[in-house]
């Protein structure tokens, strides 16, 4: 995958894939993102390093996320349905961590348009 353009803002440098997506983003103090994609450019996983604490985040689809951090790994599965993702079941590596969000359908409120309200229903760790 070549880079194609290199973009500064704000601080930050942002290389971009030959397909218009960011490759990396680089921040002061050494921090920074790195993107993985497939031959779809679909995002596979992603690296971090922030505040010396480095991370990775792997992707399936739309469906399933696990990121591993500080020795922990949090995968979590949404749950689909016709109308969207209603919600999203976390596993975590910490038993105490793992809950379960459900999230409500879209409404108008005071001239507000929420997305999604997330409410968490069930948490293992109380």
């Amino acid at each position: 995958m070549s880079e194609i353009n290199v973009t500064r803002r704000n601080g930050h440098e942002i290389w971009w894939t030959a397909f218009n997506k960011p490759r990396t983003i680089f921040g002061e103090g050494g921090d920074g993102f790195t993107f993985y994609y497939d031959a779809n450019h679909s995002r596979v996983m992603q690296t971090a390093m922030a505040d010396g604490t480095s991370w990775s985040k792997f992707y399936i689809g739309s469906l399933y996320e696990e990121e591993h951090k500080d020795g922990n790994i949090e995968a979590r599965h949404y749950i689909p349905t016709p109308a969207g993702v209603v919600g999203v079941w976390i596993e975590n590596s910490n038993p105490a961590l793992g809950e379960f969000k459900y999230y409500s359908k879209p409404y108008e409120a005071v001239g507000i348009g929420l997305r999604y309200c997330p409410l968490i229903l069930f948490n293992s760790g109380e």
